[in-house]
């Protein structure tokens, strides 16, 4: 079995790099337009002197990537989750609510990109809205080839909605790959933002954003909700999913791919995080 330190040091290698704002390797996001009217209201930005993103999975519970929970947390009396389109915005008005706790998966490695990268805060206060995001339920593996909308508050704390297409080749009941030749996908500040798809004419939570390529071929990881429901279910019971049953755990997918690459090259001779 290949070591942690060997993936890490071949996922490096190909440029790859978590998503908050402050990052210094952030890149564009593609086609993406302002969500200006308010498709995803439960999308947040979760602020802690540099920012990520964040999902409103219940009035009081964001959903979220594990490294966006590690820095808000060291942040701790001072972190606060804003809803809204932005800062620059004022339809719907920005609320902030602070972030009074929160929790890593317990097998989050931050040495090793993508590792078990989901976590969930907690806030002060209820947010109230009328519909909070519903979580979908069925593996992963199975929305190879899918079109799908990512979204996230990037680089100018402004939401935003992109599409992608979802690969067919790497993505398992844990983890979410999307591939492009030449256009960025995400870029720092969509850290713990949404990748949702479609059905029934309702927008599902089936990933959550951690980390992308600098670099073209631009590669972009999200974590499966549905791969991680039992940590979800276990602390947040409000939250809401959408059809499925539980699925069975596999290997990270982030060790899978790794070791696809390491192949690959033998055979030839970490939009957007804070």
């Amino acid at each position: 079995m290949f070591g942690k330190d060997l993936i890490r040091s071949v996922l490096t290698a190909l440029g790859l790099v978590f998503l908050c704002a402050g990052s210094a390797h952030a890149v564009p996001l593609g086609a993406s337009t302002q969500d200006s009217s308010s498709v995803y209201p439960y999308v947040g930005s979760v602020y802690y002197g540099s920012w990520g993103s964040g999902i409103l999975i219940a009035p009081d519970v964001v959903l979220t990537a594990g490294h966006v929970v590690e820095e808000a947390l060291s942040y701790a009396g001072t972190s606060v989750f804003l809803t809204g389109v932005g800062p620059f915005t004022t339809t719907p008005p920005e609320t902030a609510t602070s972030i009074i706790g929160g929790i890593l998966h317990p097998s989050y490695d931050p040495s090793v990109f993508g590792e078990n990268d989901i976590g969930i805060l907690f806030l002060s206060a209820n947010v109230n809205l009328a519909q909070y995001s519903v979580l979908f339920a069925e593996p992963a593996s199975g929305l190879g080839g899918e079109a799908a909308s990512v979204v996230g508050y990037g680089l100018n704390l402004t939401r935003r909605i992109g599409s992608l297409a979802i690969d067919s080749a790497y993505t398992t009941d844990n983890a979410i790959w999307a591939f492009d030749s030449s256009i960025p996908m995400v870029e720092g500040g969509d850290s713990g933002g949404g990748l949702f798809v479609e059905r029934g004419g309702q927008q599902l939570l089936a990933g959550i954003t951690s980390f992308t390529s600098i670099s073209a071929p631009y590669y972009s990881y999200f974590v499966s909700v549905s791969g991680f429901r039992e940590f979800i279910d276990g602390n947040a019971p409000q939250a809401q999913w959408y059809g499925g049953a539980r699925p069975v755990s596999e290997p990270s997918a982030v060790v899978v791919f790794g070791l696809a690459i390491i192949g690959l090259l033998s055979a030839a001779g970490r939009p957007r995080s804070q």
